[in-house]
């Protein structure tokens, strides 16, 4: 399974992209909205996850472009904006999941695999996204 991970602080997505693929995803990334969807235009990815907040383009922009042409792409949304900022209908609205930063890691790992990662099977008939089943247990550091 490749996640693509876009986010506008470099920090945030070294130690997320590390994370990921200790535990056994593909990961490619992105700084911006509009790097991604020239990414997206060459390669499938079987995952989004973005920041919410990012200059130029918001997540929830990148993620409608992206899941225009492709609704049962799974999508994370992480952000640290307050809770009231977030349209949390929206996200519940497209079955996109949502965590806040700082994002717990064993938190980010069970959401991708109990939720976008089921959706991802759910809606890709034949498909079997799937990652190397490394404990999670010993994670309690932040994203």
């Amino acid at each position: 399974m490749t996640i693509l991970l876009v986010d506008d602080n470099h920090l945030v997505r070294e130690l997320t992209k590390t994370l990921l693929r200790q535990v056994g995803y593909a990961v490619a990334e992105a700084s911006n909205g509009q790097s991604a969807i020239q990414q997206a235009q060459t390669r499938r990815y079987d995952m989004l996850i973005t920041d919410l907040e990012m200059p130029e383009m918001d997540g929830f922009e990148l993620a409608r472009h992206l899941t225009k042409d492709r609704a049962a792409l799974p999508v994370l949304v992480l952000s640290g904006a307050l809770p009231n900022v977030v349209p949390l209908q929206e996200l519940q609205k497209r079955r996109w999941a949502f965590l806040p930063k700082p994002v717990d890691r064993k938190e980010l790992i069970r959401t991708i695999d109990n939720n976008c990662l089921g959706w991802a099977l759910h809606t890709q008939p034949g498909s079997s996204p799937q990652r190397s089943k490394l404990p999670i247990e010993t994670m309690t550091t932040t994203v």
